[in-house]
């Protein structure tokens, strides 16, 4: 099964996001959010749709906007 997962950090520089794509638990896939370019709005709303189009499904608990 395919999934993906939103996560955040907290760092020293601000915080940091990316998405996780995870085929049968292993991660192969991971996009980056570049925190000056981009809200955390304006990169779920692109990412999410192409995570989707390659088959993934969100995972439980997890949320786009």
């Amino acid at each position: 099964m395919k999934t993906y997962r939103f996560n955040c950090k907290s760092t020293r520089g601000g915080f940091t996001e990316w998405i996780s794509g995870y085929e049968d638990g292993k991660e192969t896939k991971r996009v980056d959010r570049d925190v000056t370019l981009e809200t955390v709005r304006q990169f779920r709303e692109r990412v999410a749709p192409q995570f989707e189009a390659e088959g993934f499904t969100c995972e439980e608990n997890q949320y786009t906007l």
